[in-house]
């Protein structure tokens, strides 16, 4: 073998032919564990996706989902749940029957709407008994006007006697929901809900 020239193992190197006149392999690094790993694991991903245990799984979830879609489409509708109710709360269940259009007789060939029928239950108020409105009196009937502070914006101390504490409120300030709507010399009134009262 002739030995060669660092210029012209170069020029091999360029020209990628080995001494013998064949063309050169690119050269690879030896395989680590881990890169041996990694192909092991992209070759059977790949097995996998191909084969039919993954095409079996891809279509028995599409069954399930269309089993699920078409039994919510044809199921009853979801009624809402009432309190419980005993025979002696329902004073009747009786059809309220909705009055239609029907056609004169001259004209023979007008549509017909049918009846509706909407059921109706009528329930005893006990079982479900109107609830009070709020009042501003009920609002209020732990507050108790400590003071006033008057200036050119005068201010209200009032105290919730049930909490023990007391507050320092300016006009249109609010308190638990109440709003100081005006604030006078020797009272103060509040507001709630289209409500008013005084406090002295």
């Amino acid at each position: 073998m002739v030995k060669e020239t660092p210029e012209e193992k170069l020029l091999r190197i360029i020209e990628s032919t080995r001494p013998d006149g064949k063309p050169l392999e690119p050269h690879r690094a030896p395989l680590g564990d881990r890169d041996v790993f990694k192909q092991e694991i992209k070759a059977a991903s790949v097995a996998f996706f191909k084969s039919k245990t993954f095409l079996g799984i891809v279509v028995g979830l599409a069954v399930i989902g269309g089993v699920v879609i078409l039994k919510g489409y044809f199921s009853k509708p979801v009624l809402l749940s009432l309190p419980e109710l005993k025979s002696k709360d329902i004073v009747s269940v009786m059809p309220k029957e909705v009055k239609s259009s029907t056609p004169a007789p001259e004209e023979k060939f007008a549509p017909v709407v049918p009846k509706a029928v909407e059921p109706i239950i009528e329930i005893k108020s006990e079982v479900f008994p109107v609830q009070p409105a709020v009042t501003i009196a009920s609002l209020i009937k732990n507050f108790r006007m400590v003071g006033i502070i008057w200036s050119n914006a005068p201010q209200v101390m009032i105290e919730d006697v049930s909490e023990r504490r007391t507050y320092l409120l300016n006009q249109g300030n609010m308190l638990k929901g109440v709003v100081v709507k005006e604030i006078l010399k020797d009272r103060v009134v509040l507001s709630y809900d289209n409500q008013e009262t005084e406090l002295r």
